[in-house]
């Protein structure tokens, strides 16, 4: 679904996905041994490392498909958004400074890595299931980024979907095949403060459009039609076809003590340089995320316009990001929202294939099969 883009936005995109490439070709050079591929070399400036793990998890499902859902559901997609916070703070408090003080005492590249010298009865099923898990993992987290991608894509240049994912795909595949964890820390710094920016940007335009938070639920809550007055709850009537208690209750546990396994945010944990600047990890990871997940907003916002009568409903509710960056942000404000939106899914690729390559390279390879190999090899 393309939309009427300015040349100024597409020229912005096309100059973004060439500048990451160079960037991150350059901070490829960095990786010169396996433990600079995995882990950064267990080199990185705390705020890098904080930042980095928040982009892992502010992924494209966060800043295209939860305002998708807050377009098509309303204040029942801040049970994921709000409760993901939480799951930051439980995964720093819990298992953080654990992951990193065992990397400094014992040779640690992935999560298999810990959870084989967790259970040391039974190393190698441990390690297998940890494979078997990352692998099953990034069949279904990363069609999600995909997916994002291309609807991004699609928005704005008249290509495909899956033109779309192949373009954004190929972008992300190089800086990632070529530097691993040690290039990606970096790019992923560029692309989060471009996702912080984007989610104040549409707070902003929000109040603009719609009165802001306090506006919008107004303007859902009096509406004549019941579809939007249950946008403006946080969970609908049973049998009113949105989203009822029990499914929000599951979002508020997935979305809390999920995101404490997830193992693209556990392996960003070892590439801190300073382990007593970990005490951080929550905090930072808090604040970040939530900047960017203003982006809920979006749709949030979009709904209450259409309530109002003011826009068409789209046919779509996937679109709803586009549309509103297109219509609601200034031109050149919105062209750095558009790379943000792209930023989120190449952040979380590039963090989900680094531990997927570990999980093969290192975890079947070198420790379950056996297979011996020096670090010019591995890499």
């Amino acid at each position: 679904m393309q939309f009427a883009v300015s040349p100024i936005i597409m020229g912005i995109i096309i100059a973004y996905l060439a500048f990451i490439v160079v960037f991150g070709t350059i901070m490829s050079r960095r990786a010169k041994t396996l433990e600079d591929y995995y882990i950064a070399g267990k080199k990185a400036p705390a705020f890098v490392a904080i930042v980095s793990g928040s982009a892992a998890i502010m992924s494209g499902f966060g800043l295209v498909g939860i305002p998708g859902l807050a377009y098509q559901y309303g204040m029942a997609a801040f049970w994921i958004s709000v409760p993901a916070i939480f799951g930051f703070s439980l995964a720093a408090f819990f298992i953080a400074r654990k992951l990193r003080v065992l990397a400094e005492i014992r040779e640690v590249y992935s999560v298999p890595d810990a959870m084989a010298l967790r259970y040391t009865r039974f190393p190698k099923a441990a390690r297998m299931m940890g494979v078997l898990g990352l692998m099953s993992g990034l069949v279904g987290y990363l069609s999600v980024e995909f997916m994002a991608l291309g609807v991004v894509m699609s928005s704005l240049f008249p290509i495909s979907l899956w033109t779309g994912v192949i373009i954004g795909t190929a972008v992300v595949g190089i800086y990632t095949v070529l530097g691993g964890v040690a290039g990606g820390i970096w790019t992923d710094l560029i692309q989060f403060f471009l996702e912080m920016i984007a989610g104040i940007a549409v707070l902003i335009a929000s109040f603009t459009v719609a009165g802001g938070p306090v506006g919008i639920l107004r303007t859902l809550a009096t509406s004549f039609v019941p579809k939007w007055q249950y946008h403006a709850m946080l969970w609908w009537p049973s049998g009113a076809g949105g989203l009822g208690f029990f499914a929000a209750l599951a979002w508020l546990l997935t979305y809390t003590f999920g995101h404490m396994g997830q193992p693209q945010l556990l392996a960003k944990y070892y590439t801190h340089r300073d382990i007593s600047k970990m005490k951080w990890q929550a905090l930072g990871n808090g604040i970040t995320y939530s900047l960017a997940g203003l982006m809920t907003f979006a749709g949030l916002t979009l709904a209450a316009l259409v309530a109002a009568g003011k826009v068409a409903p789209l046919a779509n509710s996937t679109y709803a990001v586009p549309y509103f960056l297109i219509h609601y942000i200034p031109t050149w404000i919105a062209g750095l929202v558009f790379a943000a939106l792209i930023a989120a899914s190449m952040a979380t690729t590039n963090g989900f294939a680094n531990i997927a390559s570990a999980a093969l390279t290192r975890d079947l390879m070198q420790k379950i099969l056996n297979i011996k190999m020096d670090d010019k090899t591995g890499l």
